[in-house]
Protein backbone atom coordinates (compact mmCIF):
# COMPACT_ATOMS: atom_id res chain seq x y z
CA UNK A 1 0.00 0.00 0.00
CA UNK A 2 1.69 3.38 -1.09
CA UNK A 3 1.37 6.62 1.02
CA UNK A 4 -1.68 7.94 -1.27
CA UNK A 5 -3.90 5.43 -0.38
CA UNK A 6 -3.44 5.63 3.39
CA UNK A 7 -3.54 9.62 3.69
CA UNK A 8 -6.23 11.82 5.09
CA UNK A 9 -6.74 15.11 3.20
CA UNK A 10 -6.23 18.10 5.20
CA UNK A 11 -6.12 21.42 4.43
CA UNK A 12 -2.81 22.69 6.64
CA UNK A 13 -0.31 20.48 8.60
CA UNK A 14 -1.42 20.79 12.33
CA UNK A 15 -2.07 19.10 15.55
CA UNK A 16 -4.60 15.78 14.84
CA UNK A 17 -6.25 13.22 16.37
CA UNK A 18 -7.27 10.33 14.42
CA UNK A 19 -6.30 11.06 10.76
CA UNK A 20 -3.08 10.82 8.91
CA UNK A 21 -1.04 13.60 7.94
CA UNK A 22 1.59 14.52 5.46
CA UNK A 23 3.93 17.38 6.52
CA UNK A 24 7.11 18.83 5.90
CA UNK A 25 9.05 21.02 8.57
CA UNK A 26 12.12 21.96 8.13
CA UNK A 27 13.13 23.83 11.23
CA UNK A 28 16.39 24.62 12.74
CA UNK A 29 16.41 22.43 15.74
CA UNK A 30 19.52 21.99 18.39
CA UNK A 31 19.61 18.51 20.35
CA UNK A 32 20.82 20.27 23.32
CA UNK A 33 17.34 19.17 25.60
CA UNK A 34 15.82 22.36 25.42
CA UNK A 35 12.70 22.98 23.50
CA UNK A 36 12.03 26.56 22.61
CA UNK A 37 12.86 25.86 18.83
CA UNK A 38 9.94 23.24 18.38
CA UNK A 39 7.80 25.97 18.92
CA UNK A 40 6.88 26.71 15.56
CA UNK A 41 6.82 22.42 14.46
CA UNK A 42 3.53 22.31 13.01
CA UNK A 43 3.95 18.30 11.76
CA UNK A 44 2.21 17.07 15.56
CA UNK A 45 0.29 14.20 16.73
CA UNK A 46 -1.64 14.24 20.09
CA UNK A 47 -2.96 11.60 22.21
CA UNK A 48 -5.20 11.62 25.14
CA UNK A 49 -3.98 12.27 28.29
CA UNK A 50 -4.30 9.26 30.91
CA UNK A 51 -5.43 6.20 28.34
CA UNK A 52 -2.87 4.80 29.64
CA UNK A 53 -2.81 1.64 32.46
CA UNK A 54 -2.05 3.42 35.74
CA UNK A 55 1.69 3.88 36.78
CA UNK A 56 3.14 3.18 32.67
CA UNK A 57 4.66 5.61 30.10
CA UNK A 58 1.40 7.76 28.87
CA UNK A 59 2.42 9.27 25.66
CA UNK A 60 0.92 12.25 24.71
CA UNK A 61 2.50 13.88 22.05
CA UNK A 62 5.14 13.17 18.77
CA UNK A 63 6.34 16.52 17.04
CA UNK A 64 8.68 15.90 13.91
CA UNK A 65 10.77 18.29 11.35
CA UNK A 66 13.99 17.99 9.73
CA UNK A 67 16.70 19.56 8.17
CA UNK A 68 19.26 18.36 5.41
CA UNK A 69 20.78 16.30 7.54
CA UNK A 70 18.66 14.77 10.16
CA UNK A 71 15.06 13.81 11.09
CA UNK A 72 13.99 15.38 14.35
CA UNK A 73 11.39 13.48 16.83
CA UNK A 74 10.38 15.21 19.74
CA UNK A 75 8.53 12.78 22.17
CA UNK A 76 6.27 13.78 25.36
CA UNK A 77 4.99 11.77 28.02
CA UNK A 78 2.93 12.63 31.15
CA UNK A 79 5.60 11.98 33.40
CA UNK A 80 9.07 12.08 33.54
CA UNK A 81 11.60 8.47 32.57
CA UNK A 82 15.07 8.04 31.47
CA UNK A 83 15.63 7.82 27.93
CA UNK A 84 18.36 5.96 27.48
CA UNK A 85 17.05 2.84 30.05
CA UNK A 86 14.40 1.27 32.23
CA UNK A 87 12.00 1.73 29.63
CA UNK A 88 10.07 0.28 27.18
CA UNK A 89 9.97 2.65 24.45
CA UNK A 90 10.17 1.39 20.92
CA UNK A 91 10.31 3.16 18.09
CA UNK A 92 8.69 2.34 14.24
CA UNK A 93 9.70 3.92 11.33
CA UNK A 94 8.17 2.83 8.14
CA UNK A 95 10.78 4.93 5.96
CA UNK A 96 10.01 4.07 2.35
CA UNK A 97 6.08 4.46 2.99
CA UNK A 98 5.52 0.64 1.16
CA UNK A 99 3.50 -1.44 3.91
CA UNK A 100 4.83 -3.89 1.20
CA UNK A 101 8.53 -4.11 2.71
CA UNK A 102 10.20 -4.46 5.61
CA UNK A 103 8.56 -5.61 9.07
CA UNK A 104 4.26 -5.89 9.13
CA UNK A 105 2.51 -3.82 11.57
CA UNK A 106 -0.99 -2.60 10.71
CA UNK A 107 -0.80 0.09 8.11
CA UNK A 108 3.11 0.05 8.85
CA UNK A 109 6.07 -1.58 6.92
CA UNK A 110 8.69 -1.21 8.91
CA UNK A 111 12.52 -0.60 7.92
CA UNK A 112 13.58 0.30 11.71
CA UNK A 113 12.97 -0.71 15.00
CA UNK A 114 14.68 1.03 17.62
CA UNK A 115 14.25 0.47 21.20
CA UNK A 116 15.45 3.36 23.38
CA UNK A 117 15.79 1.17 26.74
CA UNK A 118 17.94 -1.30 25.48
CA UNK A 119 19.60 1.37 23.13
CA UNK A 120 19.71 -0.88 20.14
CA UNK A 121 17.32 -1.82 16.94
CA UNK A 122 17.06 -3.75 14.04
CA UNK A 123 16.58 -2.84 10.55
CA UNK A 124 14.30 -4.85 8.10
CA UNK A 125 15.72 -4.88 4.08
CA UNK A 126 15.43 -7.11 1.65
CA UNK A 127 14.17 -9.92 4.24
CA UNK A 128 16.53 -9.51 5.95
CA UNK A 129 17.48 -8.23 9.35
CA UNK A 130 20.66 -6.26 10.40
CA UNK A 131 21.62 -5.33 14.30
CA UNK A 132 21.91 -1.06 14.81
CA UNK A 133 23.83 0.68 17.34
CA UNK A 134 23.57 4.59 17.96
CA UNK A 135 26.50 4.86 15.98
CA UNK A 136 24.86 2.81 12.70
CA UNK A 137 22.19 5.84 12.14
CA UNK A 138 24.03 8.52 14.54
CA UNK A 139 21.43 8.85 17.00
CA UNK A 140 21.45 11.69 19.09
CA UNK A 141 19.20 12.78 21.66
CA UNK A 142 18.29 15.42 25.06
CA UNK A 143 18.67 15.28 28.07
CA UNK A 144 20.20 12.98 29.09
CA UNK A 145 18.41 13.28 32.30
CA UNK A 146 15.13 11.88 33.25
CA UNK A 147 12.37 14.17 31.44
CA UNK A 148 8.49 14.39 30.44
CA UNK A 149 10.01 15.59 27.46
CA UNK A 150 13.23 14.40 24.71
CA UNK A 151 13.99 15.12 21.41
CA UNK A 152 16.03 13.07 18.87
CA UNK A 153 17.67 12.90 15.57
CA UNK A 154 18.36 10.23 13.56
CA UNK A 155 20.46 10.80 9.97
CA UNK A 156 18.93 10.56 6.94
CA UNK A 157 21.92 9.30 5.14
CA UNK A 158 22.11 6.55 7.54
CA UNK A 159 22.57 3.06 5.90
CA UNK A 160 22.53 0.55 8.81
CA UNK A 161 22.74 -2.19 5.78
CA UNK A 162 25.36 -0.76 4.02
CA UNK A 163 23.28 -0.58 0.86
CA UNK A 164 20.36 1.16 1.16
CA UNK A 165 20.10 4.49 2.87
CA UNK A 166 17.26 4.75 5.48
CA UNK A 167 15.66 7.72 4.93
CA UNK A 168 14.37 8.03 0.81
CA UNK A 169 12.55 10.76 -1.28
CA UNK A 170 9.50 9.16 -0.17
CA UNK A 171 6.98 10.14 3.46
CA UNK A 172 7.99 7.72 6.33
CA UNK A 173 5.87 6.59 8.65
CA UNK A 174 5.94 6.86 12.47
CA UNK A 175 4.64 4.54 15.40
CA UNK A 176 5.69 4.96 19.31
CA UNK A 177 4.52 1.97 21.41
CA UNK A 178 5.28 1.23 24.85
CA UNK A 179 6.13 -2.58 25.30
CA UNK A 180 4.84 -2.62 29.18
CA UNK A 181 1.11 -0.23 28.31
CA UNK A 182 0.48 -0.93 24.76
CA UNK A 183 -0.11 3.02 25.03
CA UNK A 184 0.96 4.39 21.40
CA UNK A 185 0.78 7.30 19.15
CA UNK A 186 -0.48 7.41 16.97
CA UNK A 187 -3.20 5.12 18.20
CA UNK A 188 -4.78 1.91 16.49
CA UNK A 189 -6.68 2.87 12.94
CA UNK A 190 -4.48 6.01 12.52
CA UNK A 191 -1.30 6.99 10.88
CA UNK A 192 1.31 9.39 10.88
CA UNK A 193 3.03 10.43 7.71
CA UNK A 194 6.09 12.96 7.44
CA UNK A 195 7.61 13.95 4.24
CA UNK A 196 10.83 15.32 4.62
CA UNK A 197 12.52 18.59 2.69
CA UNK A 198 15.61 19.83 1.23
CA UNK A 199 17.25 23.19 1.16
CA UNK A 200 14.69 24.40 3.71
CA UNK A 201 16.74 26.40 5.94
CA UNK A 202 19.90 28.88 5.63
CA UNK A 203 22.94 27.82 6.55
CA UNK A 204 23.88 27.42 10.09
CA UNK A 205 25.19 30.75 11.80
CA UNK A 206 29.15 29.79 13.25
CA UNK A 207 30.09 30.66 16.52
CA UNK A 208 33.44 31.88 15.96
CA UNK A 209 36.38 31.15 18.59
CA UNK A 210 36.93 34.88 19.40
CA UNK A 211 35.87 37.28 22.60
CA UNK A 212 33.17 39.62 21.95
CA UNK A 213 35.67 41.76 23.43
CA UNK A 214 39.11 42.05 24.43
CA UNK A 215 38.22 41.84 27.94
CA UNK A 216 35.98 39.09 28.26
CA UNK A 217 37.38 36.49 30.43
CA UNK A 218 37.67 32.85 29.23
CA UNK A 219 36.75 29.77 31.03
CA UNK A 220 37.46 26.17 29.52
CA UNK A 221 36.25 22.55 30.72
CA UNK A 222 37.71 19.57 29.50
CA UNK A 223 38.03 15.85 30.03
CA UNK A 224 40.63 14.90 28.69
CA UNK A 225 40.70 10.92 28.30
CA UNK A 226 43.34 9.44 30.93
CA UNK A 227 46.41 11.93 30.56
CA UNK A 228 45.95 11.48 26.69
CA UNK A 229 47.55 14.65 26.22
CA UNK A 230 51.34 13.06 27.05
CA UNK A 231 49.89 10.13 24.93
CA UNK A 232 52.34 9.38 21.68
CA UNK A 233 50.93 12.11 18.62
CA UNK A 234 48.28 13.07 20.60
CA UNK A 235 49.45 16.37 22.48
CA UNK A 236 49.38 18.38 19.23
CA UNK A 237 45.30 17.65 18.91
CA UNK A 238 45.12 19.01 22.27
CA UNK A 239 47.00 21.98 22.55
CA UNK A 240 45.88 23.25 19.32
CA UNK A 241 42.78 23.85 20.32
CA UNK A 242 43.77 25.36 23.92
CA UNK A 243 45.89 27.70 21.28
CA UNK A 244 42.76 28.14 19.50
CA UNK A 245 40.38 29.23 22.33
CA UNK A 246 43.43 31.10 24.24
CA UNK A 247 41.38 30.41 27.44
CA UNK A 248 42.17 32.69 30.92
CA UNK A 249 41.19 29.14 32.93
CA UNK A 250 41.21 26.15 32.76
CA UNK A 251 39.71 23.13 34.62
CA UNK A 252 40.85 19.59 33.60
CA UNK A 253 39.67 15.92 34.40
CA UNK A 254 41.36 12.59 33.90
CA UNK A 255 44.87 13.88 34.54
CA UNK A 256 45.45 10.89 36.99
CA UNK A 257 49.75 10.43 36.54
CA UNK A 258 50.97 13.92 36.09
CA UNK A 259 51.79 16.99 38.53
CA UNK A 260 50.38 20.16 38.64
CA UNK A 261 53.75 21.18 37.25
CA UNK A 262 54.02 18.84 34.48
CA UNK A 263 50.56 20.46 33.34
CA UNK A 264 51.51 23.79 33.45
CA UNK A 265 54.69 22.93 31.68
CA UNK A 266 52.30 21.01 28.81
CA UNK A 267 49.61 24.58 28.76
CA UNK A 268 52.86 27.09 28.43
CA UNK A 269 54.07 25.18 25.31
CA UNK A 270 50.65 26.31 23.57
CA UNK A 271 49.20 29.06 25.33
CA UNK A 272 50.91 32.65 25.67
CA UNK A 273 50.59 34.00 29.18
CA UNK A 274 49.28 37.74 29.25
CA UNK A 275 51.92 40.37 30.07
CA UNK A 276 52.88 40.61 33.67
CA UNK A 277 50.89 37.02 34.07
CA UNK A 278 52.10 33.47 34.61
CA UNK A 279 50.53 30.58 34.66
CA UNK A 280 49.77 28.82 38.02
CA UNK A 281 48.11 25.74 38.76
CA UNK A 282 46.40 24.08 41.77
CA UNK A 283 45.03 19.84 41.94
CA UNK A 284 45.48 17.40 44.49
CA UNK A 285 47.93 14.36 43.63
CA UNK A 286 44.79 12.33 44.29
CA UNK A 287 42.31 13.31 42.63
CA UNK A 288 42.10 13.81 38.82
CA UNK A 289 41.04 16.90 39.26
CA UNK A 290 42.54 20.88 38.65
CA UNK A 291 42.62 24.20 37.46
CA UNK A 292 45.50 26.17 35.46
CA UNK A 293 45.53 30.04 35.28
CA UNK A 294 47.33 32.91 34.48
CA UNK A 295 45.56 34.90 36.85
CA UNK A 296 46.69 34.37 40.42
CA UNK A 297 45.25 31.34 41.99
CA UNK A 298 44.75 32.78 45.62
CA UNK A 299 43.14 29.69 47.34
CA UNK A 300 42.39 26.04 46.74
CA UNK A 301 40.44 23.47 48.36
CA UNK A 302 40.03 19.26 47.77
CA UNK A 303 36.29 18.28 48.23
CA UNK A 304 35.94 14.72 47.81
CA UNK A 305 37.98 13.97 44.58
CA UNK A 306 36.71 17.46 42.91
CA UNK A 307 37.79 20.70 43.58
CA UNK A 308 37.35 24.54 44.06
CA UNK A 309 40.42 27.71 43.35
CA UNK A 310 39.72 31.03 44.27
CA UNK A 311 40.58 33.41 41.17
CA UNK A 312 42.33 36.49 41.84
CA UNK A 313 39.64 38.39 39.06
CA UNK A 314 38.62 41.23 41.47
CA UNK A 315 39.84 43.89 38.91
CA UNK A 316 38.87 41.96 35.61
CA UNK A 317 35.30 40.83 37.37
CA UNK A 318 35.05 43.23 40.52
CA UNK A 319 34.75 39.97 42.71
CA UNK A 320 37.29 36.85 43.08
CA UNK A 321 35.43 34.01 41.49
CA UNK A 322 35.21 30.61 43.00
CA UNK A 323 36.09 28.25 40.22
CA UNK A 324 34.60 24.31 40.54
CA UNK A 325 36.83 21.57 38.48
CA UNK A 326 34.51 18.03 39.24
CA UNK A 327 34.55 14.58 37.78
CA UNK A 328 31.18 13.14 39.27
CA UNK A 329 30.77 9.37 39.76
CA UNK A 330 30.01 7.95 36.54
CA UNK A 331 26.78 5.89 34.90
CA UNK A 332 24.49 4.34 36.78
CA UNK A 333 25.64 5.26 40.25
CA UNK A 334 23.56 8.06 40.79
CA UNK A 335 23.57 7.86 44.72
CA UNK A 336 27.10 8.55 44.70
CA UNK A 337 26.86 11.70 41.95
CA UNK A 338 23.88 13.12 44.79
CA UNK A 339 26.14 12.69 47.55
CA UNK A 340 29.39 14.77 45.81
CA UNK A 341 26.91 16.90 44.46
CA UNK A 342 25.02 17.38 48.32
CA UNK A 343 29.14 17.93 49.71
CA UNK A 344 29.91 20.61 47.28
CA UNK A 345 26.80 22.13 47.88
CA UNK A 346 27.57 22.11 51.35
CA UNK A 347 31.15 23.84 50.88
CA UNK A 348 29.49 26.62 48.67
CA UNK A 349 27.20 27.30 51.89
CA UNK A 350 29.44 26.93 54.26
CA UNK A 351 32.45 29.32 52.73
CA UNK A 352 30.20 32.05 53.28
CA UNK A 353 29.98 31.45 56.98
CA UNK A 354 32.78 31.74 59.62
CA UNK A 355 35.03 28.49 59.54
CA UNK A 356 38.05 27.34 57.59
CA UNK A 357 36.80 28.61 53.88
CA UNK A 358 35.19 32.34 54.91
CA UNK A 359 35.09 33.87 51.82
CA UNK A 360 32.60 37.15 51.05
CA UNK A 361 29.49 36.37 50.47
CA UNK A 362 29.12 38.08 47.18
CA UNK A 363 32.12 35.79 45.82
CA UNK A 364 30.52 34.54 42.30
CA UNK A 365 30.43 30.85 41.85
CA UNK A 366 31.64 29.46 38.39
CA UNK A 367 30.89 25.48 38.70
CA UNK A 368 32.07 23.57 35.75
CA UNK A 369 33.17 19.81 34.78
CA UNK A 370 32.46 16.50 33.89
CA UNK A 371 29.21 16.11 35.69
CA UNK A 372 28.20 12.78 34.13
CA UNK A 373 24.56 13.85 34.96
CA UNK A 374 22.50 10.86 33.59
CA UNK A 375 19.79 8.86 35.02
CA UNK A 376 17.97 11.39 37.63
CA UNK A 377 17.49 14.78 37.18
CA UNK A 378 17.56 15.61 41.13
CA UNK A 379 20.98 16.16 40.58
CA UNK A 380 20.46 19.15 38.19
CA UNK A 381 18.11 20.33 40.16
CA UNK A 382 20.17 20.28 43.16
CA UNK A 383 23.43 22.21 41.79
CA UNK A 384 21.25 24.85 40.30
CA UNK A 385 18.66 24.98 43.20
CA UNK A 386 20.68 24.26 46.57
CA UNK A 387 18.30 21.74 47.23
CA UNK A 388 20.47 19.40 49.80
CA UNK A 389 19.10 15.32 49.56
CA UNK A 390 20.48 14.35 52.39
CA UNK A 391 20.57 17.22 54.65
CA UNK A 392 21.17 15.42 57.78
CA UNK A 393 24.92 14.68 56.32
CA UNK A 394 25.52 17.83 54.45
CA UNK A 395 22.96 20.60 56.36
CA UNK A 396 19.89 22.65 55.00
CA UNK A 397 19.24 23.87 51.15
CA UNK A 398 20.35 27.10 50.57
CA UNK A 399 20.07 29.53 47.51
CA UNK A 400 23.53 29.34 46.09
CA UNK A 401 23.64 32.63 43.85
CA UNK A 402 24.74 35.54 46.46
CA UNK A 403 21.37 37.00 45.82
CA UNK A 404 19.51 34.55 46.56
CA UNK A 405 18.37 32.99 43.71
CA UNK A 406 19.46 29.79 41.56
CA UNK A 407 22.01 29.37 39.75
CA UNK A 408 21.94 29.73 35.63
CA UNK A 409 22.87 26.58 33.73
CA UNK A 410 24.71 27.83 30.26
CA UNK A 411 23.25 25.94 26.47
CA UNK A 412 25.71 24.73 24.59
CA UNK A 413 26.09 24.32 20.87
CA UNK A 414 28.86 23.00 19.15
CA UNK A 415 30.29 25.90 16.79
CA UNK A 416 29.56 24.82 13.24
CA UNK A 417 26.96 22.10 14.14
CA UNK A 418 23.57 22.28 15.99
CA UNK A 419 24.19 19.39 18.30
CA UNK A 420 24.71 20.28 22.47
CA UNK A 421 26.21 16.98 23.26
CA UNK A 422 29.88 17.23 24.96
CA UNK A 423 30.67 13.42 25.15
CA UNK A 424 31.04 11.09 22.12
CA UNK A 425 31.92 7.29 21.90
CA UNK A 426 30.82 5.63 18.54
CA UNK A 427 32.07 2.52 20.20
CA UNK A 428 29.25 2.62 23.28
CA UNK A 429 26.00 1.76 23.40
CA UNK A 430 25.00 5.26 25.03
CA UNK A 431 24.64 7.94 22.09
CA UNK A 432 26.52 11.14 22.57
CA UNK A 433 25.27 13.50 25.10
CA UNK A 434 25.52 16.49 27.50
CA UNK A 435 27.43 15.40 30.08
CA UNK A 436 29.75 18.57 30.74
CA UNK A 437 28.64 21.55 32.25
CA UNK A 438 29.44 25.18 32.80
CA UNK A 439 26.94 26.94 35.65
CA UNK A 440 27.38 30.27 37.22
CA UNK A 441 26.29 32.85 39.36
CA UNK A 442 24.27 35.53 37.16
CA UNK A 443 23.64 37.87 39.73
CA UNK A 444 27.53 38.94 39.75
CA UNK A 445 28.53 37.63 35.86
CA UNK A 446 26.73 37.60 32.52
CA UNK A 447 28.17 35.24 30.18
CA UNK A 448 29.48 36.38 26.27
CA UNK A 449 30.50 34.08 24.01
CA UNK A 450 29.68 30.17 24.59
CA UNK A 451 30.79 26.86 22.74
CA UNK A 452 31.73 23.69 22.38
CA UNK A 453 34.79 22.29 20.11
CA UNK A 454 33.97 19.61 17.42
CA UNK A 455 36.87 19.85 15.11
CA UNK A 456 35.13 17.14 12.87
CA UNK A 457 32.40 19.28 11.96
CA UNK A 458 34.08 22.23 11.31
CA UNK A 459 34.42 23.43 7.91
CA UNK A 460 38.31 23.37 5.76
CA UNK A 461 38.59 27.77 5.86
CA UNK A 462 38.02 27.87 10.18
CA UNK A 463 39.91 25.12 10.50
CA UNK A 464 42.58 26.56 8.48
CA UNK A 465 41.88 29.76 10.43
CA UNK A 466 42.45 28.44 13.98
CA UNK A 467 44.95 26.88 13.12
CA UNK A 468 43.15 23.01 13.38
CA UNK A 469 43.14 19.00 12.06
CA UNK A 470 39.73 17.75 11.74
CA UNK A 471 40.71 14.94 13.72
CA UNK A 472 41.68 17.19 16.40
CA UNK A 473 38.20 16.74 18.93
CA UNK A 474 38.56 12.78 18.63
CA UNK A 475 42.03 13.09 20.88
CA UNK A 476 39.54 12.86 23.83
CA UNK A 477 35.68 11.39 23.92
CA UNK A 478 34.67 14.99 25.82
CA UNK A 479 34.86 18.29 23.53
CA UNK A 480 36.61 21.53 25.07
CA UNK A 481 33.63 23.47 26.30
CA UNK A 482 34.41 27.33 26.45
CA UNK A 483 32.39 30.44 28.60
CA UNK A 484 33.35 33.95 28.04
CA UNK A 485 32.37 36.23 31.27
CA UNK A 486 32.05 39.75 32.07
CA UNK A 487 31.24 41.86 35.60
CA UNK A 488 27.20 42.66 36.19
CA UNK A 489 24.30 40.85 36.33
CA UNK A 490 23.12 39.73 32.56
CA UNK A 491 20.14 38.25 31.83
CA UNK A 492 19.08 34.99 33.33
CA UNK A 493 19.34 32.43 30.36
CA UNK A 494 18.46 29.62 32.24
CA UNK A 495 15.86 26.68 32.01
CA UNK A 496 13.53 25.21 34.33
CA UNK A 497 15.35 22.36 35.92
CA UNK A 498 14.05 19.37 34.20
CA UNK A 499 11.90 17.84 36.81
CA UNK A 500 9.79 20.77 36.19
CA UNK A 501 8.73 20.15 32.44
CA UNK A 502 6.94 17.46 33.37
CA UNK A 503 4.05 19.25 35.16
CA UNK A 504 4.52 22.24 33.00
CA UNK A 505 4.14 19.64 29.87
CA UNK A 506 1.48 17.83 31.79
CA UNK A 507 -0.52 20.71 32.59
CA UNK A 508 -0.68 22.37 29.70
CA UNK A 509 -1.48 19.20 27.48
CA UNK A 510 -4.47 18.50 29.87
CA UNK A 511 -6.25 21.99 29.10
CA UNK A 512 -5.36 21.03 24.92
CA UNK A 513 -7.01 17.57 25.40
CA UNK A 514 -9.53 18.39 27.38
CA UNK A 515 -10.51 21.39 25.46
CA UNK A 516 -10.36 18.70 22.11
CA UNK A 517 -12.02 16.08 23.51
CA UNK A 518 -14.99 18.12 24.90
CA UNK A 519 -15.23 19.99 21.69
CA UNK A 520 -15.41 16.05 19.93
CA UNK A 521 -17.77 14.60 22.39
CA UNK A 522 -19.83 17.81 21.50
CA UNK A 523 -20.09 17.34 18.17
CA UNK A 524 -20.60 13.63 18.11
CA UNK A 525 -23.65 14.30 20.72
CA UNK A 526 -24.86 16.78 17.57
CA UNK A 527 -24.42 14.63 14.98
Amino acid sequence: MKSGSRIAAIGTCCTVLWVANVCASQRPIQIDGVFEDWSDVTAVHADAFGDAPSGGLDLLRVSVADDDTFVFIRIEAAAGFDLSENNNLVLYLDTDDDVGTGMQMGVYGVELEWHFGQRQGTYYSGGNQFPVTQSDIRFRAGPTIDSSSFEIAISRSASPDGVRTLFGPTPFGLLLRDGATGDALPEAGATFTYMPEINGLPPIDIIPFERDTPADFRIVTWNVLNDSPWNPGSGARFGRQLQAVDPDVIAFQEIYNHSIAEIITFVEQWVDPKPGQTWTGAGSPSSDTSVISRVPILDWWPIDGNMAALIGTSQSLDHDILVFSVHLPCCGNNAGRQREVDRILQFIRTSREPGDVELPANTPIVFTGDTNFVGLSQQVTSILTGDIVDEAQYGPDFSPDPDGTSLTNIIFRQTEWRMGYTWRSDSSSFWPGHLDYIVYSDSLLSVANHFAVYTPNMSPASLTTYSLSAADSTASDHLLLCADFRAGKGPNNSVPAVSEWGLIVAILLMLVMGTLLAHRTDNRQHA
